[in-house]
């Protein structure tokens, strides 16, 4: 409705423009009026028609539906407000590592456990010995074993124990059962080891188990001296000083080999020598001290220099020179 009358006005004043321009224009008009006169009348016309203008578009605008604000958030508020998190490349590997964990937990269906043994590696036999290997496995796949699963001997030295073994009963998914295998140690010292594996009724193989042995004593290591151990007359030792007394020493050794060594005394005295052993085993070497006074402090002691570059103690002795 307004803006219909807003026009009706705007028309209005333009012919009105129209009539008083013609006036001005030819002199006709019916009213003498002078050139000033009309020029001030012509004036206020068209600030009517200016101010009916604008009274129309202030009406068009208070007609349009007002624009409601936009919603101010306090700064406390909006930081407050829970925001969506982007999803990173943790999370996606974190996925990707749960799908792996699935599928890693997947039992396969012949799977076998170690959980115990008799005869430790590296157990010593004498030539010939007989001994019994025994194995205890737990099923830890998702099938069960059959009489068709056999323990197999599969390689290295059998010892004369069996080729295979049958499974004699069912064992079901975390059951146990313990294998036994008949050997003899052979006749030829050395070191021996053999390998028997289980294996499934379609021939899928398990885990494998092995025994191993040295047969013909300990193991022979590095020549060495392993131990000295010091002698003497019973003491306290008597004797018409100055004069000598004698300390042993009895040196031990791992096998065969010469050993060096070296006295040294209370009284400055030394000397040196060396022996030789054809295997392991012990062997004696002495020392005599020249002692000239009664004490119970006097010594004397062993260097070790081949093999081992090694002091092997002192040995104190008590004398009492006779008056």
């Amino acid at each position: 409705m307004d803006m219909r009358r807003g026009v009706r006005i705007f028309i209005a004043g333009i012919l009105l423009l129209t009539v008083l321009a013609c006036r001005i224009s030819f002199g006709g008009s019916e009213n003498k009026e002078d050139a000033e006169t009309k020029n001030l009348k012509l004036q206020l016309t068209v600030q009517a028609l200016q101010m009916t203008q604008a009274a129309s578009a202030n009406n068009q605008a208070q007609s349009a539906p007002a624009q409601p604000p936009a919603q101010q958030v306090p700064a406390q508020q909006a930081a407050a407000q829970p925001q969506p998190k982007p999803q990173t490349q943790k999370d996606t590997d974190d996925d990707e590592d749960k799908d792996d964990d699935e599928e890693e937990d997947e039992t396969p269906c012949n799977s076998s456990k170690y959980v115990s043994e008799t005869i430790k590696d590296g157990t010593v036999f004498d030539a010939g010995e007989n001994f019994e290997k025994s194995w205890t496995l737990r099923n830890a796949g998702d099938c069960d074993w059959n009489e068709d699963y056999e323990f197999v001997f599969e390689e290295g030295d059998r010892m004369g124990g069996e080729k295979s073994i049958k499974v004699n009963t069912v064992i079901e998914p975390n059951e146990t059962i313990t294998f036994k295998v008949h050997l003899t140690a052979p006749d030829d010292p050395g070191d021996y080891t053999g390998v028997w594996r289980l294996k499934s009724d379609d021939g899928e193989k398990l885990g494998k188990y092995w025994v191993k042995i040295h047969v013909g004593g300990a193991p022979a290591g590095p020549f060495a001296v392993t131990s000295v151990t010091f002698s003497t007359a019973a003491q306290p030792i008597h004797i018409d000083c100055p004069d000598n007394v004698k300390v042993t020493a009895k040196i031990t050794t791992s096998g065969a080999g010469t050993v060096t060594y070296k006295w040294t005394d209370c009284e400055g005295g030394s000397s040196n020598g060396s022996i030789t052993f054809d295997s392991a085993g012990t062997k004696s070497v002495s020392h005599n001290v020249n002692i000239g006074w009664s004490d119970p402090a006097h010594w004397a002691s062993l260097y070790i220099d081949n093999p081992n570059h090694q002091d092997f103690g002192t040995k104190y002795i008590d004398v009492i020179c006779n008056p």
